[in-house]
C-alpha cells in the first residue's frame, strides 16, 4: 500500500457567517490544506525560487524556512525595485508560469517577493489552488495547470523517484480536496437556492438602485439610437436588467417564493426594462 501524502493541522478560525456568506466561506479548511500541498509541490519543483512551507498562514505572517515574511497592510503596494532586482522577478514568474503554477500579481512587488539583492529573490505567496467562478451553480476552476505540472513532475531530472511520488500524491490530495468542496458548493447552493434568500437580495439591491427618480428619468430622457449607444447609465442599467430578469427566472424554480412574489417582481423588472428602452432604426423606444 502506497504512502499517503503527509497531512497538515489546521486551526479552525472563528467566524461570524449569514446565510449570504455562507456559500463564499464554505469549507476554507480544504482550501487551505490545499494551497500547503501546491506550495510543497512548487519548492520540490524548484526549491531555488520557492521556499518550503512549515505552517499555513496566520495573520499577515508566515514562516517559510525559518524566516518569517510580513505582508504590508496595503497589499499590492508598489515599491521601488533595482532593475536586476525586476529582472529576477520577471525570471521567476516566467519560470512558475511555465510549468504550470500562477503566481499572484506579477506586476507587484509588495507582499509577493521577498529579496536582499538581486541574487536572493524568492516566491513567498502560498499559492491558490482553485477560485470560485460566478455562474449558476458557481463552480470551482483550478487555479494552476494540471497537466503541465504532472509533466513537469514526471520529467524532472533533479526529483528523485520517490520525490516524484510524493509530488504526484500531493496533486492527488489538492484533486481529492477539490472534488469534495465542489460537492459541498453545489449542495450549498441548491439549499439555498430552496429558500430564495440570496437571489431576492440581490433583486432587491439592484431594483432599489435603479427604482430612483433620478435614474428613470434620466434613462428616459434618452432618446436617439447615438445617445443610447453612447451612455454609460444605460449600459449599467441594461447590465442590472439581464441580471434582474435571470435571477428572477432562478426564483420560478424555487419550492418557497410565491407566485405572487414572482408577478411583482416581474412587473418591477417591466419598468426598468421599459426605461432602458430597445433601439428601433435611429430611435430608443421606450416600450
Amino acid at each position: 500500500m502506497s504512502e499517503k501524502a503527509p497531512k497538515i493541522g489546521v486551526a479552525k478560525a472563528e467566524t461570524s457567517e449569514t446565510p449570504l456568506t455562507q456559500i463564499e466561506n464554505i469549507n476554507a479548511e480544504s482550501s487551505i490544506k490545499a494551497s500547503f500541498y501546491l506550495t510543497k509541490v512548487a519548492h520540490m519543483l524548484l526549491p531555488q525560487f520557492v521556499p518550503d512551507i512549515g505552517v499555513t498562514d496566520e495573520g499577515n505572517s508566515f514562516e517559510r524556512e525559518g524566516f518569517t515574511y510580513k505582508t504590508p497592510e496595503n497589499d499590492g503596494e508598489e515599491i521601488e525595485l533595482s532593475e536586476e532586482v525586476d529582472k529576477e522577478i520577471e525570471k521567476i514568474s516566467e519560470t512558475l508560469d511555465k510549468v504550470g503554477l500562477t503566481p499572484m500579481r506579477l506586476d507587484t512587488f509588495s507582499g509577493s517577493y521577498s529579496a536582499k539583492d538581486s541574487s536572493n529573490v524568492r516566491y513567498v505567496r502560498t499559492f491558490t489552488p482553485w477560485e470560485k467562478i460566478d455562474s449558476t451553480p458557481p463552480t470551482l476552476e483550478l487555479a494552476y495547470d494540471e497537466k503541465r505540472l504532472e509533466q513537469h513532475i514526471k520529467k524532472s531530472n533533479t526529483l528523485s523517484t520517490q520525490d516524484k511520488e510524493v509530488a504526484m500524491r500531493y496533486l492527488q490530495e489538492i484533486k481529492q480536496l477539490y472534488t469534495e468542496e465542489q460537492s459541498l458548493l453545489e449542495k450549498t447552493w441548491r439549499e439555498n437556492l430552496e429558500d430564495g434568500a440570496e437571489e431576492l437580495a440581490e433583486i432587491s439591491n439592484l431594483l432599489e438602485q435603479w427604482e430612483v427618480p433620478d435614474a428613470l428619468n434620466a434613462l428616459n430622457l434618452i432618446i436617439t439610437k447615438d445617445e443610447a449607444l453612447k451612455s454609460d447609465l444605460r449600459e449599467s442599467a441594461k447590465e442590472a436588467r439581464g441580471r434582474i430578469f435571470t435571477l428572477i427566472r432562478t426564483l420560478e424554480q424555487s419550492s418557497t417564493v410565491s407566485k405572487e412574489q414572482i408577478k411583482e417582481l416581474w412587473s418591477r423588472h417591466d419598468v426598468l426594462k421599459c426605461a432602458v428602452g430597445a433601439i428601433t432604426h435611429d430611435r430608443l423606444e421606450h416600450r
